[in-house]
């Protein structure tokens, strides 16, 4: 393998127990699964598991309030490294029996440990709450979520194009600078440029192709940055193509003044710099703009595939 880095991380990943507090989480999730799937069979309509990383409990209950209104159709999961304060840690495992949406891992809230984070994450709602038909959606804490246009995405035909669907990064390098907290030295990293990758804000995918990737994930070596590793290192190994989701996705603030359309997926709000007025405003204009949720996507997004051999 091209890529050198360490795979002690991943001794956990293998390991299947201990690694979870969930309080009622699993409990719920297998609830919702279940209604999930009472509801695809009858109503022929595909449900979204949201699966957010955020350690930030006022994110988290922003994040709650956007969902709310497609609740029936969108289940949310934060998934949250453990605390080394313990005043702290037990705040968190009490906000995860209340709500019944947190799954605290058995990890240190760590950037070096991001990667490790998605994937424990991943295999928890592999095991617990993932009916087949259902998409799964990774967010980042800052993202604003046009629940109305993603439900209408995930059931419309562009959901055929296999792959994980996301913003596509292509021929981007590592950075070598000694002073950058993403500084990635040569050992860590050999080769000058990483394969195709998403953008971690914000991607999704069906569950088959989620397990895919942890699967292949022990048998790669443990790279820290996230969304390198997981849909770019992995993905390249597992031969998982990539739907790239541009025309969708507003990652940073744009020249002129920023709207968001009707088929707008997400909004990084931290890189737009947007303030809560602003965020508010954004989601007042996506509440008129979805009086309906039949769109078309399939025109404007692009596939990239992997090569295989």
């Amino acid at each position: 393998m091209s890529n050198t880095g360490k795979n002690d991380k991943l001794d956990v990943l293998r390991n299947k127990h201990g690694q979870f507090y969930f309080g009622d989480a699993a409990v719920e999730c297998l609830k919702r699964a279940a209604e999930m799937n009472d509801r695809i069979k009858s109503r022929h309509t595909r449900d979204i598991s949201a699966a957010c990383q955020s350690s930030n409990k006022t994110k988290r209950v922003a994040l709650r309030w956007v969902c709310a209104p497609v609740s029936e159709v969108i289940s949310i999961l934060f998934f949250v490294g453990s605390s080394t304060d313990a005043r702290q840690q037990r705040v968190l495992e009490s906000e995860a029996v209340r709500e019944g949406d947190i799954v605290v891992l058995n990890i240190t809230e760590d950037r070096h440990n991001l990667s490790l984070k998605f994937l424990l994450g991943a295999r928890w709602i592999l095991e617990y709450c993932s009916p087949d038909s259902a998409t799964i959606v990774k967010i980042d804490a800052d993202i604003l979520v046009n629940v109305y246009a993603l439900s209408s995405y995930v059931n419309s035909n562009v959901m055929w194009l296999t792959g994980i669907h996301c913003v596509v990064y292509k021929n981007i390098a590592p950075v070598r600078k000694r002073t950058s907290e993403w500084y990635v030295s040569k050992d860590d990293y050999t080769l000058e440029v990483y394969p195709n990758y998403c953008a971690g804000d914000a991607y999704f995918m069906k569950p088959a192709l989620l397990s895919a990737i942890v699967d292949a994930a022990v048998l790669v070596p443990y790279f820290w940055i996230e969304d390198v590793y997981v849909t770019g290192i992995v993905g390249d190994f597992a031969n998982v193509n990539l739907v790239d989701i541009s025309g969708h996705v507003i990652l940073s603030k744009p020249r002129n003044l920023l709207r968001v359309s009707a088929t707008t997926l997400f909004v990084n709000t931290r890189l737009a710099r947007l303030s809560d007025n602003r965020k508010s405003s954004l989601w007042k204009d996506i509440l008129q703009r979805n009086k309906s949720m039949q769109r078309e996507y399939r025109k404007n997004v692009e596939v990239y595939y992997r090569s295989v051999g």
